[in-house]
């Protein structure tokens, strides 16, 4: 009996619903075709080395884009086309803002090759020629082309502080991975193998404290004069 009085409170229903799918489809319109959600700022975010204009301009975004319609992806692969780029992540902030957040390399070494510097990422990989950045340590001798060897010397150089890697005139590095460093004030400093970097880290710095001489912090434990 109840029957008649179901099927208008359906169609009612369905003319709602209908309704409602509508304007929501309008107003996806409006926010995917109109200037409502345009960029109004390009933040980049992680820039030490790498210039913010060449990172905003590299990603292809321009303010008055529709923040919605930005291919993110496609910006973030410009973006990591940057030598100083290690990785890279677009995203979106609303209501007007397009984020680029980027991961710098580092680049502890550099080698000097017909007049310019080359600077070798921790990874031990030569990836620009650029001035090198504070605390960067030109590397020579018979291993400074090796890619293995130049990694396990970033990663030894990497321990030392910033603020003393600058003592350091150079480091040379053999094919066997062995380091010296030679100081600005003509001293030298005996690594050894690139391994227990961080105790020899702690021993270069006690090194630098004494007047003179030549040193050996191969076994960081027992520091000893080198003739």
């Amino acid at each position: 009996m109840n029957i008649p009085f179901a099927l208008p409170s359906l169609r009612k229903t369905l003319l709602i619903v209908g309704s409602l799918v509508a304007v929501l489809l309008i107003a996806a319109g409006v926010l995917l075709l109109t200037p409502i959600l345009a960029v109004r700022t390009i933040e980049v975010n992680g820039a030490e080395h790498s210039d913010v204009a060449e990172i905003q301009n590299q990603s292809g975004i321009t303010v008055g884009d529709n923040l919605l319609r930005l291919d993110t992806s496609k910006a973030a692969q410009a973006v990591a086309q940057i030598p100083w780029v290690r990785s890279v992540t677009v995203s979106r902030v609303l209501p007007s803002t397009a984020r680029i957040d980027i991961t710098e390399r580092q680049a502890p070494l550099y080698r000097d090759d017909n007049g310019q510097h080359n600077l070798i990422d921790e990874n031990g990989d030569v990836f620009f020629t650029a001035e090198p950045p504070q605390g960067s340590v030109a590397v020579t001798g018979s291993g400074s082309h090796n890619q293995e060897v130049l990694q396990s010397l970033a990663q030894a150089i990497s321990t030392i502080p910033e603020n003393l890697r600058g003592n350091i005139g150079h480091a040379d590095i053999n094919d066997n991975g062995s380091i010296t460093l030679y100081l600005k004030d003509n001293r030298t400093v005996y690594w050894g193998a690139p391994e227990n970097n961080q105790n020899k880290a702690i021993a270069l710095e006690s090194v630098l404290t004494f007047p003179d001489g030549n040193w050996n912090i191969s076994n960081p434990g027992l520091i000893t004069r080198r003739n």
